[in-house]
């Protein structure tokens, strides 16, 4: 009888985190049973790429149980039992690295539940309700999943190499400098940098102006919002402009550029929009009191709907191939997103290899024990490269590389025939 409840009280929680998945990873869904509240949209994008652990972590032992389930030979038992310690351990000392390789274990597993269900014929409910979860993961990530083969493929046509990178405003400069010979050893055609102010760009105009001597920047108002794209390639056109909305003194710069690539004229762009999770994050640390939470949430997430609104809506109107890029501060679940992912192409979740997460590993070390610093990982995908339909993308790869808050990621294109 304990073991009959045990076993409900399983299947139980992976239909609740079935639920989970369906609330969290789709945002449609969210919208029409709840609406766009603020604080459900801050928790959605936290745990957008964070609920894919618990199925991960449980993974383990059940493909053990189906595997050793299977066969009698003693020796294929104990095979089972170390497969189980094994992927345990690297799902959680090396979580990036196991979600690139999930997908071979998932295809295991699935053969083994299928083997079960048409040749034995019987199978736990809790294990069937199990494998629903994985196929929740596999509809959400889909090509994330799977390893880009393409990248081998020869291709003829010109390719551009893009780089998006934002670099904290006050790096020390060690740090700083490491970014900086990141940059100088990749050599992308066109890097796109946020969180740019009058004193940064000095820094960095010494150490990149003769690798990159086509440059616009934000002007000096903008600060913590500036940016600016580096380019070796020469601008037709270049100038900023201006994101105005009522919720902010003052403005924020969309830098925009046209550069000529293989015969056709395109626009470029570089965003860096507002962040509407500060007060939560304030919240969290015990900084602000519940009150003053809500005020500042309602007010900055209003700011960076507003933003996203407007940056959308320029891009949109560019009649030719356009390349939006940024820190957008918003995950590919949320609301937000869709303004710009029903128009273009998102770079990563077409070409990209893992979950492709950029941020968050920065901001949780000074909460966490340094003995256990070693389980943090970035669990945000925040940064992000945006094409036209005009262009087919090669490759889209994020580099871990500890040098600022967020990770870079570089993007391979090349103009469709």
């Amino acid at each position: 009888m304990a073991k009959k409840f045990l076993l409900f009280l399983v299947s139980l929680f992976w239909l609740t985190m079935i639920l989970i998945q369906l609330f969290v990873y789709n945002p449609v869904i969210r919208f029409s049973l709840v609406g766009e509240y603020p604080t459900l949209e801050i928790l959605s994008g936290m745990f957008c790429d964070v609920i894919w652990l618990p199925v991960a972590l449980v993974f383990p032992v059940y493909f053990a149980y189906l595997l050793a389930k299977a066969t009698k030979i003693k020796g294929l038992k104990w095979l089972s039992v170390f497969l189980c310690c094994f992927i345990f351990f690297v799902c959680v000392f090396f979580p990036l690295l196991f979600f690139q390789y999930f997908i071979y274990v998932i295809i295991l597993f699935f053969v083994l539940v299928f083997f079960y269900l048409f040749q034995i014929r019987s199978l736990q409910k809790n294990i069937i309700i199990y494998s629903f979860a994985l196929v929740g993961l596999l509809l959400f990530y889909n090509k994330q999943m799977f390893p880009p083969l393409y990248f081998h493929v020869h291709h003829s046509s010109p390719k551009l190499r893009l780089m998006t990178y934002n670099i904290l405003i006050d790096l020390p400069a060690r740090q700083k400098n490491r970014a900086i010979e990141f940059i100088k050893r990749e050599k992308p055609d066109v890097v796109f940098i946020q969180e740019m102010n009058a004193a940064t760009k000095k820094y960095v105009q010494d150490r990149l102006d003769k690798l990159y001597p086509y440059q616009v920047w934000s002007d000096n108002r903008t600060t913590y919002m500036g940016g600016v794209i580096l380019s070796r390639l020469p601008f037709l056109h270049s100038g900023n402009i201006k994101i105005n909305t009522e919720f902010m003194q003052g403005h924020t710069n969309l830098n925009h550029a046209v550069i000529h690539f293989n015969g056709s004229d395109i626009h470029i762009f570089n965003c860096h929009l507002f962040h509407g999770a500060h007060a939560f994050i304030n919240l969290l640390l015990g900084n602000i009191d519940r009150r003053t939470y809500l005020q500042q949430l309602g007010a900055a997430y209003a700011r960076h709907r507003a933003e996203a609104i407007q940056i959308s809506q320029i891009v949109t109107n560019v009649d030719a191939p356009v390349i939006l890029v940024g820190d957008f501060n918003n995950t590919p679940n949320s609301q937000i997103f869709r303004f710009f992912s029903d128009r273009f192409i998102n770079a990563f979740n077409k070409a990209g290899w893992g979950l492709g997460t950029t941020f968050g590993e920065f901001i949780l070390r000074g909460s966490v024990p340094v003995r256990l610093r070693f389980l943090l990982f970035d669990f945000l995908r925040i940064d992000h490269i945006f094409s036209s339909s005009h262009f087919k993308i090669l490759s889209a790869q994020v580099y871990k590389i500890s040098a600022s808050d967020h990770k870079p990621m570089i993007v391979e294109l090349t103009l469709k025939k």
